[in-house]
């Protein structure tokens, strides 16, 4: 969302960003219950399309802001971090890990997705197996969190528990 080339990184053509989710916003799981159009002109960047209540009562439906400004804004509060959610944090830090290092390539994963669940203490990890037929050459895992551990550690667990031999010699066997 706040990297280079991101949801809110300004571009040379006006698009939609999601905001929010708000549940039950549209009947549909995870639908952006708040957007907003960002556009480029110049060194302006224009926010329009969203609309809410500022200090005096007005409703603004447009914000503009000095390109650097915003650019400034964006990195500080990536760099920043004390928005995310304790799932955020850990789905982003396994998503970084197995970006960056790319362990699972031995194994043919090409591409997964993490989904972090606090509340049940689990991360679900599907993974990618292009070629093969079952499930379309998706696998999905279920892992267990340890609460008393730190995201970062929690994060280091789970790729220990990804890497550890091939995902697919631990599936359930089929009759």
């Amino acid at each position: 969302m706040l990297r280079p080339g991101g949801p809110l990184y300004p571009a040379d053509h006006p698009h939609h960003a999601g905001l929010a989710y708000l549940p039950d916003s549209c009947g549909v799981p995870k639908c952006h219950g708040l957007t907003v159009r960002i556009r480029l002109r110049g060194d302006r960047v224009t926010w329009s399309g969203l609309f809410y209540q500022d200090f005096d009562g007005r409703l603004l439906g447009q914000v503009q802001f000095d390109l650097g400004d915003y650019l400034r804004a964006l990195a500080s509060a990536r760099a920043e971090r004390s928005w995310e959610s304790p799932q955020r944090r850990l789905r982003r830090l396994i998503q970084q890990r197995l970006e960056r290092e790319r362990p699972l390539l031995r194994f043919g994963v090409t591409s997964w997705h993490v989904t972090a669940n606090m509340k049940s203490g689990q991360v679900t990890v599907t993974l990618l197996f292009p070629g093969e037929r079952r499930d379309g050459g998706t696998h999905t895992f279920l892992l267990a969190l340890q609460p008393v551990l730190t995201k970062r550690q929690q994060a280091d667990a789970v790729i220990r528990e990804l890497t550890l031999s091939d995902p697919r010699g631990r599936l359930p066997r089929e009759p």
